[in-house]
């Protein structure tokens, strides 16, 4: 299930018809038009369609999971726009390949990675976050999608950091230890990071994230430390 609290958005968190939904929900706040559902069925089809009073159908796929969008799944959703009329935007949380680059580049494809999707939802108002403990997102150009990659992780002996959990904003709360960090990527600008921990501890810091970090937490006196280092 797909976490959000108010307009944050966990994009990791969402798959399949849950990623379609999202996306259908961003695109009907940029785009003047009718948001219709996809078609239902095999991966080729449209996973939304935005229609304009004046002008062609947008049809828009999307992608989740850890495997870029391939030629295959490319050439379907080619196929799909051309037998429409329709323009097309495909949304890829993983990237494509260079067949699938090459082949939307030919036919007018709109190609879009976690970073123009990260972009496009802080125009409508939305804040998305993807929170990882193994990887980053794809992202092609973060610098000009504005998109930062924050790495957080506990200094120290790893029982000291049992139970400590982070929150960006009002994202869920994420586990971490001296040997896992916590991977998010998400938009440049002033952001709090929440932390609390299994005695009872609740406290917060306020960073303003202007490029990639690596924020390293550690107790002292009791109390949650953090130095940044760039």
């Amino acid at each position: 299930m797909g976490y959000n609290n108010g307009n944050c958005y966990e994009v990791q968190s969402y798959f399949g018809k849950e990623l379609d939904e999202l996306c259908r929900n961003l695109y009907g706040r940029l785009m003047i038009g009718t948001v219709d559902r996809g078609t239902r069925g095999r991966d080729g089809g449209r996973d939304a369609a935005i229609r304009s009073p004046d002008g062609a159908p947008v049809y828009i796929q999307c992608k989740s999971g850890k495997k870029s969008a391939s030629i295959s799944d490319m050439r379907e959703f080619v196929t799909v726009c051309n037998l429409d009329g329709a323009e097309g935007m495909f949304i890829s949380l993983s990237g494509f390949s260079p067949e699938a680059i090459k082949l939307a580049a030919q036919v007018g494809i709109a190609l879009l990675d976690y970073g123009e999707l990260c972009r496009d939802a802080a125009e409508a108002g939305m804040s998305f976050y993807y929170i990882r403990h193994d990887e980053w997102p794809n992202v092609d150009y973060p610098e000009e999608n504005g998109v930062c990659n924050v790495s957080i992780r506990f200094a120290g002996l790893s029982g000291s950091a049992a139970g400590t959990r982070i929150s960006v904003d009002c994202s869920d709360f994420h586990r971490i230890c001296s040997k896992h960090s916590l991977n998010i990527s998400m938009k440049k600008g002033r952001h709090r990071i929440n932390i609390e921990n299994n005695v009872g501890y609740d406290g917060y810091f306020d960073l303003n994230i202007k490029k990639d970090v690596d924020i390293v937490l550690s107790i002292r006196n009791s109390d949650y430390q953090y130095d940044v280092i760039e």
